[in-house]
């Protein structure tokens, strides 16, 4: 099941905020009182094991993301300075006997869990790692140690391997997306550097994800006002790629169709189902507030859209 939901309230760029941080130039957040957490890692702005040290090996991360324990919440929250600088964010986990906090530089990322397994990433200045954490356990282990800046990093739906998206240093120039075998016996890149395009100016933030069949990886990469997505056939290699004007965040994919919102200022925005196969796009509701793709029951695959006139099930 892949699942994503739109806020009501949206700002420029359309993506998450966190993809951003660490860019060029780093965002500016206005400071909240952040909640007081037990810290398991000793030393700031840097990864350790949360709980006692373990090597989390492959069957550890399938046998996390294959378990998902009730009762576990995960949050990562910004870290801001007494100037309101973005500094870093703190990555908490509560609940099953683990409860403490990881501290990550400006240059982190946070992704979302797949069963008890969750994958961080980290570069401090010197070094760039990816992590993933048991979050029953706390066992910490550290997965790939990439030579460039990690952006990003998602498991792969049998937790084989990590796919990590790396930029440059100085210049963070988008690097593509390298595949890391758990077992260590295999590294290749598998989608490209994204090729420069004055229709969609700078990228600022790339989302990895998978489609809802598990067969496909979506690299959905967005400028200040539109995105474009690149789809990596895992069994093939073949990349097929997304770019006409006017898509904005990805909402999700199915077997034959991306699902995303439209390109636009604020909420609410129309989502948009572009064709896999002919590339062609149509609207499936305007004004949406939130959507989600799910799998079905029955095999089909539903975009659940919410708008102010109530909630639509369009099949995908």
């Amino acid at each position: 099941m892949f699942r994503a939901r739109r806020r009501i309230v949206l700002r420029r760029p359309p993506v998450p905020p966190l993809i951003y941080l660490g860019t060029a130039a780093l965002l500016s957040i206005a400071a909240g009182q952040l909640p007081a957490a037990t810290p398991v890692v000793a030393t700031a702005h840097a990864a350790a094991d949360i709980g006692a040290p373990c090597p989390l090996g492959p069957s550890l991360v399938r046998a996390a993301s294959a378990r998902d324990t009730a009762g576990i919440t995960t949050d990562a929250a910004d870290d801001i300075d007494d100037t309101g600088t973005y500094v870093g964010q703190t990555l908490t986990i509560t609940g099953a006997g683990v409860n403490g906090s990881i501290s990550l530089p400006a240059e982190s990322f946070v992704g979302a869990r797949r069963g008890d397994a969750l994958i961080y990433t980290l570069f401090d200045g010197s070094k760039s790692e990816v992590h993933a954490v048991d979050v029953t356990t706390g066992c910490d282990g550290i997965l790939a140690r990439p030579s460039a800046i990690i952006r990003s990093a998602v498991l792969d739906p049998a937790a084989s391997a990590v796919y990590v998206h790396t930029v440059s240093s100085p210049g963070r120039a988008d690097l593509g997306v390298t595949r890391y075998a758990l077992s260590g016996n295999s590294t290749a890149q598998v989608v490209p550097p994204l090729p420069d395009d004055p229709a969609f100016g700078i990228t600022f933030g790339t989302q990895l994800g998978w489609s809802t069949d598990g067969t496909a990886l979506f690299v959905q990469s967005c400028g200040a006002a539109q995105c474009r997505t690149r789809l990596l056939n895992v069994a093939s290699g073949a990349i097929t790629t997304y770019d006409e004007t006017g898509q904005g965040s990805i909402v999700g994919v199915s077997k034959q169709h991306v699902v995303a919102f439209a390109a636009c200022d604020g909420s609410p925005c129309d989502v948009i189902s572009i064709d896999r196969s002919s590339g062609a796009t149509s609207v499936l509701a305007q004004a949406a507030l939130s959507a989600t793709l799910d799998d079905q029951p029955d095999g089909t695959t539903q975009a659940t859209i919410t708008t102010p006139a109530g909630t639509t099930e369009v099949d995908q």
